[in-house]
């Protein structure tokens, strides 16, 4: 999850880059990506929660509507359960990589 976080970053700060120095079309290009990436945080859905979708912020489970950064990963610990730790960690990294390879698109 943190190689994933770091290329994000590097991503974004690409993209930041190409929109400083953008002709007209160019811009277009980055904000198009910038206005759709998010969608690449989605699962199929949240353990137990299958209705809550996105892997970077969701309600807690037991928070009502509380606001949980990777909600599947505390989830999954708070519920002491390892394996699905693991599977959400995976999930959450590779939704990250996705994003950020959507994001860098603007720059190659």
């Amino acid at each position: 999850l943190d190689a994933a976080a770091e290329a994000f970053a590097a991503a974004a700060a690409c993209a930041e880059r190409v929109a400083t120095a953008a002709t007209p079309a160019t811009l277009d290009a980055v904000n198009e990506r910038l206005r759709t990436y998010e969608k690449r945080f989605l699962s199929t859905g949240l353990p137990d929660r299958p209705w809550y979708k996105h892997v970077l912020q969701a309600p807690g489970f037991y928070l009502g509507y509380g606001s949980t950064s990777f909600p599947g990963v505390v989830h999954a610990i708070e519920e002491d359960d390892a394996a699905l730790a693991a599977e959400q960690v995976a999930d959450a990294a590779r939704r990250v990589d996705e994003a950020a390879a959507y994001l860098a698109g603007v720059c190659a």
